[in-house]
């Protein structure tokens, strides 16, 4: 369930796709309330349907935890992901973080490879 912009209580679900830079929906997933759920069996069926794991994704803000960067090293994968404007000052104004776009977000670029 979840308090819709509106103010009443719906049921919900989260679905997502992953999709190839060839425009191939080459995974997808429907969380009852998460679609930080979906990572994982996503990334599972890239590998099964192209035979490797991506090098490289592109994700929104709603991905962005911690969670999801250990499983992007443990699976050797490259990441794009901003971090929302919700984020506190301290981790947005974070020296470590590589770049801030003009819209006042922050993002997360990793190398799986970065020490």
């Amino acid at each position: 369930m979840q308090l819709g912009k509106d103010g009443l209580v719906r049921p919900s679900s989260k679905p997502t796709a992953m999709v190839h830079e060839s425009g191939l929906i080459v995974g997808q997933h429907v969380d009852p309330s998460s679609e930080r759920e979906a990572l994982k069996p996503m990334l599972e069926q890239h590998a099964a349907a192209c035979r490797q794991m991506p090098k490289t994704v592109l994700l929104d803000a709603g991905f962005a935890s911690l969670s999801m960067l250990a499983l992007m090293v443990e699976r050797d994968i490259d990441v794009l992901c901003p971090i929302g404007n919700d984020e506190p000052a301290a981790v947005a104004d974070s020296p470590s973080k590589p770049f801030n776009t003009s819209r006042n977000k922050t993002f997360i670029a990793a190398r799986a490879d970065a020490n």
